[in-house]
């Protein structure tokens, strides 16, 4: 949406992509910027529905909202001048830049420590390291792997975007709309590495029991 829509445009919108998408939860409007819509109704009226406004100008305080949408009744309004590339900020958000960073750094070492263990106790699991495929089944789900890979890379991540001919030709299927390859990621068969886990941990004295429950963990 261009230039400063009115309420009446925004609600026109809204009723379009209701009519479209009947069982969405939430229905994201764009703005050019939120304080054109700093005033205005807490509530559109679509047909005989209200529907909640939510006025968003950080991912913060969009996951607030997200957090606390009930499981039924009309869906969110959520009205935002948030780019698409800000909200994989998410984790950033909720945590901090400094811890933020530090988890999603952690879950990208992820793969790279899972083979590592698998390397050095010689796990018997057909590990692989060729890279993984994020396939998406939508537009949308593009536009989503795009907003993704440009975090990643921007974090030094060595992956790629694909277009829908780029992943087709490797996943061999015309069914989807492109693809985000993770070079860092690979395959396991998960019985062969959950043996070969219990065994690296008998070698290091723990005790492995079965049929009993946890009630407590403690660190030594």
């Amino acid at each position: 949406m261009t230039g400063v829509p009115s309420f009446a445009q925004i609600r026109a919108q809204v009723e379009s992509i209701r009519k479209q998408y009947p069982d969405a939860r939430v229905i994201g409007i764009g703005l050019p910027a939120l304080d054109d819509a700093a005033t205005g109704p807490a509530a559109l009226r679509i047909g005989s529905e209200d529907l909640p406004v939510a006025r968003c100008g950080s991912v913060l305080a969009l996951r607030e909202r997200l957090v606390d949408l009930p499981a039924a009744g009309p869906p969110l309004v959520v009205l935002t001048d948030l780019p698409p590339t800000e909200l994989g900020e998410d984790v950033r958000a909720r945590l901090g830049d400094e811890r933020g960073s530090s988890l999603i750094r952690a879950l990208g070492e992820a793969p790279g420590y899972v083979m590592s263990l698998i390397e050095r106790h010689r796990m018997r699991c057909e590990a692989t390291r060729s890279g993984t495929i994020h396939a998406a089944h939508s537009p949308r789900g593009y536009e989503d792997l795009a907003s993704r890979a440009e975090e990643w890379l921007r974090l030094g991540a060595p992956v790629e975007l694909l277009s829908r001919e780029e992943a087709s030709a490797k996943i061999g299927s015309e069914a989807f709309h492109g693809g985000l390859l993770d070079r860092r990621a690979g395959t396991i068969t998960p019985m062969g590495y959950a043996r070969g886990l219990a065994r690296a941990a008998l070698d290091a004295g723990a005790r492995i029991s079965t049929g009993v429950t946890a009630r407590r963990l403690r660190r030594d």
